[in-house]
C-alpha cells in the first residue's frame, strides 16, 4: 500500500510541475510535439557595390551663375543594394590627372537616409558649384571628367564633365530616391 500510495504522490507532483503538456484529451493518442520549420527571412540588403552602379549627369539647373547638377547612380547590378548618405566628387583633367578640388557637404548627417536601389532602380544627388565670379581665368578649374564615389566607397567612377568650376569649389548633398 506504500508503494502505491509513492507511486500516486509522484504521479500528482509530476503532473502539478509539467502540467497540461503531459495530459491529452481521453481517447486521444499521444503526439511527439513536432518542430516548426524557421520561416524563411531574406538577408537585408547590403551596401551597393561601386561595380554594380551607372552614373551619369542629368540636365543642370543654372541661373545667376550657379550650377546644379543633378547626378543620378542606377544599380545595373542584378540583386537590391542600399545608398545611404553623402557621395565624394572630385575633377580630373583630360588626362585622368586629379585637379584642385574642394568639396564641402550641404547638409548634416541627419538628412542623410537609407536607400534601397532594386535593379534597374536610381538614386539621385545635386553637386552645387560656381560657373562665374572670378576675376581671372586662373580661378577657374577646367575639368574634363567629375568623379564620382558613392557612400561608403572606396571606388568610383567618372564621367565626362567640362563645365568650368569656380575655384575648383563642389557642394553636395544626400543621395535620395529618384522619381
Amino acid at each position: 500500500m506504500r508503494s502505491t500510495r509513492r507511486q500516486t504522490m509522484v504521479a500528482a507532483t509530476i503532473l502539478a510541475i509539467a502540467g497540461p503538456a503531459l495530459v491529452s484529451a481521453p481517447g486521444a493518442a499521444a503526439s511527439t510535439p513536432r518542430p516548426v520549420p524557421p520561416r524563411a527571412v531574406s538577408p537585408a540588403p547590403s551596401r551597393c557595390p561601386t561595380s554594380h552602379l551607372r552614373a551619369r549627369l542629368l540636365l543642370p539647373d543654372a541661373g545667376a551663375g550657379q550650377r546644379y547638377l543633378p547626378v543620378q547612380i542606377t544599380n545595373a547590378g542584378g540583386v537590391s543594394c542600399t545608398l545611404h548618405g553623402f557621395g565624394g566628387f572630385g575633377l580630373l583633367d583630360g588626362r585622368h590627372r586629379p585637379l584642385p578640388a574642394l568639396v564641402t557637404r550641404d547638409g548634416s548627417a541627419a538628412d542623410a537616409h537609407t536607400i534601397t536601389l532594386r535593379p534597374g532602380r536610381s538614386a539621385v544627388t545635386v553637386v552645387h558649384y560656381s560657373a562665374l565670379g572670378g576675376a581671372s581665368p586662373a580661378d577657374y578649374t577646367h575639368p574634363a571628367f567629375l568623379v564620382i564615389t558613392p557612400p561608403d566607397a572606396v571606388h568610383h567612377v567618372t564621367v565626362a564633365f567640362t563645365d568650368q568650376v569656380f575655384q575648383g569649389r563642389l557642394d553636395s548633398h544626400p543621395y535620395t530616391a529618384s522619381r
